[in-house]
């Protein structure tokens, strides 16, 4: 079966011929590599005191075991959905404050983690 990525696994092996089984091997232990994790962030939402101008968006990291990995960073995409013009922000955060908005244009934006690769 599939191995789970950024788990740490153990195995040992045993011989096994007509007469029966051996004994087994001392384990041997060992991680699987980070893969990019398996779901997004929670709970996207935004400040209530929002201005023309100024957006503060919060979030929370992918469930614990989707992570794959170690969260390393978060990429948010800011799409002007008028102009269809993308602006991606990286932070280490699950806040971010983004200013130099267009007064009444109305933006979509997503949020993806970031372990090894971007999930």
């Amino acid at each position: 079966g599939m191995l789970k990525p950024f788990t740490i696994y153990r195995c040992a092996v045993a011989a096994y011929t007509s007469v029966g089984m051996g004994p087994f091997t001392t384990y041997l232990y060992f991680e699987t590599d980070e893969a990019a994790p398996s779901s997004a962030p929670e709970a996207l939402s935004f400040d209530s005191d929002v201005t023309s101008t100024m957006l503060s968006l919060h979030w929370l990291p992918p469930l614990s075991n989707n992570h794959n990995g170690i969260i390393r960073s978060y990429i948010v995409k800011l799409t002007e959905t008028n102009t269809n013009i993308v602006t991606t922000y990286n932070t280490t955060e699950t806040t971010i404050t983004i200013s130099s908005l267009h007064p009444y244009y109305i933006y979509e934006c997503s949020v993806a983690a970031v372990t090894i690769d971007i999930g």
